[in-house]
């Protein structure tokens, strides 16, 4: 018998050093961008050896920005036209000798967010870590349980990254409650066969645009809450 329990022992300390072996990737840095009048915010990402930015539609009234500057540096970013457009998201050329200096985040169309998959979201250059609790295929949301009250008033279009490959997965574009949201949604990055037009999210209120300066988002007087 002791035999038998000292191999249970061995083999149950295996299994949790080999739990404790895998490590959430650190939530990498990126550049704030916002749009024209403060418009909007996004960020920009790498995919195939191109770099590109991504932000909400909504924020945008649907309709591309022409241009968007950076938190980083002065000057403005151009816009050079839509490559693709979601549910309420929108991918976007662009022309900027100083938003190539900065670090793009990175984007691998193989990986794909599950239902328990740790991820994190941001507030300018704070980091917020969750768990994907639930996902809705049809409009393309992921829904996350986050571990701390979240200012999601202004943070729109900021970027979901996943903390199993530390690649971006997602644009944040719900959330519970804009000043310390438990829950937030986004809308996965990765393009479908076929552009479909923007939808609202299911009874939860956007985060809109970010104020000027460093400052913590304020969300809009009417936005709706889950």
């Amino acid at each position: 018998m002791k035999p038998l329990l000292s191999l249970i022992f061995i083999m149950c300390a295996s299994a949790l050093e080999a739990q404790d072996a895998v490590k959430d990737v650190p939530a990498p840095k990126y550049s704030t961008l916002l749009g024209e009048d403060l418009s909007g915010s996004g960020f920009h990402f790498t995919a195939g050896g191109k770099r590109y930015l991504a932000c909400s539609l909504h924020q945008f009234e649907g309709k591309a920005p022409s241009i968007m500057g950076s938190m980083d540096f002065e000057g403005q970013i151009k816009v050079g036209g839509r490559v693709y457009a979601g549910k309420d998201i929108q991918v976007l050329s662009y022309v900027s000798a100083e938003l190539d200096k900065q670090e793009p985040l990175k984007f691998d169309p193989k990986v794909t967010p599950a239902v328990g998959d740790k991820v994190y979201c941001y507030d300018f250059e704070e980091s917020y870590p969750g768990v994907i609790v639930a996902i809705d295929p049809d409009q393309r949301n992921y829904s996350v349980k986050l571990s701390k009250p979240y200012p999601a008033g202004g943070n729109s279009g900021s970027p979901i990254v996943s903390a199993v490959s530390g690649t971006v997965v997602g644009v944040l574009l719900t959330a519970n409650d804009p000043k310390a949201a438990s829950i937030v949604g986004f809308e996965l990055l990765k393009p479908q066969a076929k552009a479909e037009k923007p939808a609202a999210g299911k009874g939860e209120s956007r985060p809109e645009s970010k104020p000027e300066g460093k400052q913590k988002p304020q969300p809009k007087s009417d936005a709706r809450s889950r």
